[in-house]
C-alpha cells in the first residue's frame, strides 16, 4: 500500500538468495478460494464460530488523554491516578486525565468516519493473519509517516511482538550453523538464547561483533569483523578468528537503530548511512529492532551544578511543535533503505504496554511474504481483541495525538534519568571526561586537581533515551586485579570480579545486570582486545524516585569499598 509520495522513489531489489534452505521453496498451504466473497453464496466451508454466542456485549476503555504527561521533564505526574484524579480535577477545576471510548459487538456504521472502527463481531473471531483491517490501516498510515522508507513499495505486517518478530526472521534467514551480525554489548544475545532453547537445530548459530561499542571515527567496523568481510571478497586471507564465525557468507545485521540496550546510547544519522552502505556493499539485510526510538530524550543530561541550563534547554525542547518533534528524532534505517534491505522491528510494549503483545513489521513486499508465511505456519495473529483495543486508542489518539503521547513518555523517562544521576553527583565525585562524552566518578575527598584516571571507580555516558544506564566499572584500578590476572587471565578475573561486585549490590539491596549477559565476544577475545573494564546496565524506568534515590546511594557506597577490598 505505498502512499502517493512514494512514486517517484526506486522500488525494493530481490533478496531471495539470502533465504535460509528451508523456507525457500515454502508455499501458501492454503490455495485462494475463487468462491470466496461471491455475492450471494452461503458459506459451509470454515469452522467459526457464530457470532451471536460470543458473550460479551461490549467493551469500555478509560484511557489517558493524549497530553496527560507535561513536555517539560522537570515536572512530577502521579503514578496512580484513576477515581482520584477525577475527584481532583473537580475541585482543581482542571479538567480530567482521562477519556473512555466503547468497542460495540456490531458497527452501526463501518463507513464512519469517526467513533468506533472495531467490532467485537470482529475482534473476538479469527483474525486475518495479517491482523484487524483498521490496525493494518492505521499501522501502514504511521509508519510511512514516521520512519519515511526510501523506496517505493515498502509494507508493514502486525506481529505479537518483537520476539515474534525477531524469530521469524532467524527462522527464514540462517541455516544451521551459520550466524549474523551484531553489536558488540548486544539485546540480540539474550534474544539467541531463548530462541535457541525453542530451535535446537541452530545451537551453533553465532554472532559476531560489528560494531563498536563508543562512536569513532572510520568505517563503523569492528576491526576483526572488517579483516572477516574483506576477507570474503578475497582482499585478506584467512584467519583462525575468520574461519571460527564465518564459513559462509553473513545474511543478517541486527542492531537497535533507535536507543541501545543495554547502552543507552544511539546510532547517530551520519553512523547508520554508513552502515547501510557497508550492508548495500557486502549485500546483508538490516534487522533494525527498535522499541526505544520514542523514548529519545527532549534533552542532554546536565549535572546539578548546572540547574539553569538545564531549565534553558528544556524551555528551548518544549518550544518545539509536535510535528518538528517528531522530525528531529534520529531517522530510522528505512529512511536511506533505497534497496528494501531493512527489516524493521516496532512493537507497542514501550509506548502502549508489553502485556499487549502487538507490533509490526515494515519492509519490503517480499520479505514481508515470508515473514507472514512463518507467523501463519506458528503462532498466528496477535489477540483480537488486543487488536481492537489498542488499535482503538490509536484511532481516538489520531496520528498527531500519538505524537504527542509518545513525546511526554520521553520527558518522563528523561526525569526518572536526571533523578538517578544527580544522586550519583551528590554522593561521589563526578568530572566530565576531556576526551570523549563519558563522566568519570572517583571517591569524595581530595583536591580535584589530585584526581587521577588511575584512581577512578567507573565511567558513564549520559543515555540518549530510553529506559538504562551503561556503568563501565575501571576494573583495571582494583588492587585485586593484577594478582588475579597473573595467577589465572585476565577474563577469569575479570568474570571473578564483576561476579563479586554483582553479588555485593545485591546484598546490598540493589539489583543490576551484568553487561557479560549482552557481550557478544568472548571473555578471552575482550580481555585480548584490550578490555578491562567490566560491564553494568541499571534500568531506572519503573521505580518511584525514592527508591532509585535509595539504590544509587546503594551503589555508590559498595562501588567505594568494592574498590576498598
Amino acid at each position: 500500500m505505498p502512499s502517493y509520495s512514494d512514486e517517484k522513489k526506486p522500488k525494493a531489489i530481490d533478496l531471495s538468495h539470502h533465504y535460509a534452505d528451508a523456507v525457500k521453496d515454502l508455499k501458501n498451504t492454503f490455495p485462494t478460494n475463487r468462491f470466496m466473497g461471491k455475492p450471494g453464496i452461503v458459506n459451509l466451508d470454515g469452522g467459526v464460530p457464530a457470532t451471536a454466542y460470543f458473550p460479551i456485549e461490549s467493551v469500555t476503555v478509560e484511557h489517558l488523554k493524549q497530553d496527560a504527561y507535561p513536555l517539560s521533564p522537570t515536572d512530577v505526574v502521579p503514578m496512580n491516578s484513576g477515581l482520584f484524579s477525577w475527584i481532583t480535577s473537580i475541585f482543581s477545576g482542571r479538567s480530567a486525565s482521562t477519556k473512555s471510548f466503547t468497542i460495540p459487538r456490531y458497527l452501526e456504521d463501518p463507513s464512519a468516519t469517526e467513533g468506533a472502527k472495531f467490532e467485537l463481531k470482529s475482534a473476538l473471531t479469527y483474525s486475518p493473519n495479517t491482523g484487524l483491517s483498521p490496525l493494518e490501516k492505521w499501522v501502514h498510515d504511521w509508519s510511512g509517516h514516521a520512519n519515511k522508507p526510501a523506496f517505493a513499495d515498502w509494507d508493514t505486517l502486525i506481529t505479537t511482538g518483537a520476539m515474534d518478530g525477531w524469530t521469524r526472521v532467524v527462522r527464514a534467514f540462517l541455516n544451521p550453523e551459520e550466524g549474523f551480525l551484531t553489536d558488540d554489548y548486544s539485546y540480540s544475545k539474550i534474544f539467541l538464547a531463548h530462541f535457541l532453547e525453542a530451535f535446537p537445530r541452530l545451537t551453533q548459530c553465532q554472532t559476531s561483533p560489528l560494531l563498536k561499542l563508543e562512536p569513532s571515527p572510520g568505517p563503523y567496523l569492528s576491526p576483526p569483523m572488517l579483516k572477516a568481510l574483506n576477507h570474503l571478497q578475497g582482499k585478506q586471507p584467512r584467519t583462525d578468528y575468520i574461519h571460527r564465525f564465518w564459513e559462509h557468507s553473513p545474511r543478517l545485521l541486527y542492531t537497535q537503530g533507535g536507543i541501545n540496550n543495554p547502552t543507552g546510547q544511539i546510532l547517530t544519522t551520519e553512523r547508520k548511512k554508513a552502515i547501510y552502505d557497508i550492508a548495500v556493499r557486502y549485500d546483508i539485510i538490516i534487522v533494525e529492532d527498535d522499541p526505544y526510538r520514542w523514548q529519545e530524550a527532549p534533552t542532554q543530561y546536565l549535572p546539578p551544578s548546572n540547574e539553569k541550563e538545564r531549565v534553558k534547554t528544556t524551555e528551548a525542547a518544549k518550544k518545539k511543535t509536535d510535528e518538528e518533534w517528531l522530525d528531529s528524532v534520529t531517522p530510522s534505517f528505512l529512511n536511506f533503505d533505497y534497496q528494501g534491505r531493512v527489516i524493521r522491528i516496532d512493537t507497542f510494549s514501550k509506548t502502549i504496554g508489553p502485556g499487549a503483545r502487538l507490533g509490526y513489521y515494515t519492509t519490503s513486499p517480499s520479505l514481508r511474504r515470508i515473514l507472514d508465511f512463518l507467523g501463519a505456519a506458528s503462532n498466528s495473529p496477535p489477540s483480537g481483541l488486543t487488536q481492537a483495543i489498542v488499535g482503538q486508542l490509536l484511532y481516538t489518539f489520531q496520528r498527531d495525538g500519538f505524537t504527542r503521547w509518545i513525546r511526554g513518555l520521553g520527558a518522563q523517562y528523561e526525569l526518572r534519568r536526571n533523578w538517578s544521576f544527580d544522586v550519583l553527583f551528590h554522593n561521589l565525585h563526578i568530572e566530565k571526561s576531556q576526551t570523549s562524552s563519558s563522566f568519570i566518578a572517583y571517591r569524595k575527598g581530595g583536591k580535584d586537581s589530585e584526581k587521577l584516571l588511575s584512581e577512578s571507580l567507573f565511567s558513564f555516558v549520559p543515555p540518549a533515551g530510553g529506559m538504562f544506564v551503561w556503568f563501565a566499572i575501571h576494573l583495571q584500578n582494583h588492587p585485586s586485579f593484577p594478582s588475579l590476572s597473573a595467577s589465572t587471565s585476565a577474563a577469569a578475573a575479570k568474570t571473578f570480579l564483576a561476579g563479586k561486585l554483582w553479588n555485593n549490590l545485591g546484598e546490598g539491596g540493589v539489583l543490576f545486570r551484568l553487561g557479560e549477559l549482552f557481550a557478544v565476544p568472548t571473555p578471552e577475545e575482550r580481555a585480548h582486545n584490550g578490555e578491562e573494564v567490566i560491564y553494568l546496565r541499571a534500568s531506572y524506568s519503573s521505580s518511584t524516585r525514592e527508591e532509585l534515590e535509595r539504590a544509587f546511594i546503594i551503589f555508590a557506597d559498595i562501588v567505594v569499598k568494592f574498590f576498598d577490598d
